[in-house]
């Protein structure tokens, strides 16, 4: 039995080496592979890095090369041709800008260099080789900047010409990006069909600057008045076509007035009832009669804008512009269609 005992603890000794020592074993591997997890950690870290610095170095570049492309691709940037990075390195796709950019970038080096009004007035005055009754006229401040600019080709000239009499002229289209209105002077041919016969860029909406664009276009139009012009209501505008056309007859848009009071009243009923004393083919007493009840009906007998509005009810009201032509217009060209159908 003593045999048998130190045998089993013999065995047992052993077991405990070879356990002791695969243990150690396990353990260097263990360690073993965790410095290579670590290895592989440092690997993937310098590969980012090297990664990182490529993508730099690329965005560098083509930070660089979106500059050296605006200057390249001025002279055909304004036909929208893309297709001129297609011999750049990676194709549209490595590109980090996209066609408005390079607008907004060329657009920003025009105004800075004020290549935009040198370019305009190099355009328009370049038509004249082929349209000899091509009119151009601007002005430029004391800085030597660009103020104002009309223009009106051949064949504006002569639908003036034939179409004429009757003159929309508005001013109440949006302003753009250089925050200048625009001014288009249109009316309608035989096919009621709306044609433009001049357009004007100013740089403010004075009286001063409405008198030089009516004189531009007077010149262009060789002396010829319109019998009747159709405005928005402009104070400014008002006064300037006194001085420039004294014998036109002047009317205000209708669909702007009822605007205007929808705005300032803002009772519905009271927009219906304006437009019936507005275009109603009533003699003078009969319209003075309706306008009296019209202000009972609403108690608006001390409202301003509806004293002022009656002031200036002569160029407004049908009952005071009968007799007058304006070629069935109540309302300037292209503006939407309100409550006047």
């Amino acid at each position: 039995m003593e045999y048998e005992n130190s045998s089993i603890e013999v065995v047992v000794d052993n077991c405990e080496s070879i356990n002791e020592g695969n243990c150690e074993s396990i353990n260097e591997g263990v360690d073993n592979f965790e410095g290579i997890n670590e290895g592989v950690s440092n690997f993937e870290a310098i590969n980012e890095g090297e990664d990182n610095i490529n993508e730099n170095e690329e965005d560098e570049n083509l930070v660089i090369d979106f500059e050296q492309i605006c200057e390249e691709v001025e002279n055909v940037v304004n036909e929208g041709r893309v297709e001129v990075f297609d011999n750049h390195p990676g194709g549209y796709e490595r590109l980090s800008f996209c066609k408005k950019d390079i607008y907004n970038k060329i657009g920003r080096q025009r105004r800075l260099e004020g290549l935009d009004s040198k370019s305009a007035l190099e355009f328009l005055n370049g038509l004249k080789c082929n349209d000899p009754l091509m009119y151009v006229g601007h002005t430029v401040d004391d800085e030597n900047k660009l103020q104002h600019l009309f223009w009106c080709d051949g064949m504006m000239q002569m639908e003036y010409e034939v179409f004429g009499d009757v003159l929309a002229f508005d001013a109440t289209y949006g302003k753009n990006k250089y925050l200048c209105p625009v001014v288009v002077f249109s009316c309608v041919n035989h096919h009621n069909h709306m044609i433009v016969f001049g357009s004007a860029i100013v740089s403010n909406e004075t009286e001063e600057t409405y008198i030089w664009v009516l004189e531009q276009f007077v010149e262009a139009m060789k002396g010829k008045s319109p019998m009747s012009i159709i405005t928005d209501g402009d104070v400014a505008m008002k006064n300037s076509i006194r001085k420039v056309f004294p014998n036109s007859h002047h009317r205000l848009c209708a669909w702007h007035l009822l605007r205007n009071a929808t705005t300032n009243i803002k009772k519905p009923t009271f927009t219906k009832d304006l437009r019936k004393c507005m275009l109603g083919e009533y003699e003078i007493g009969e319209f003075r009669k309706k306008w009296s009840e019209m202000l009972n009906k609403f108690e608006l007998h001390d409202h301003p804008w509806v004293i002022e509005l009656f002031e200036k009810r002569k160029i407004w009201c049908t009952t005071y512009i009968r007799g007058a032509f304006f070629a069935g217009f109540r309302q300037l060209l292209g503006v939407k269609d309100y409550i006047l159908s």
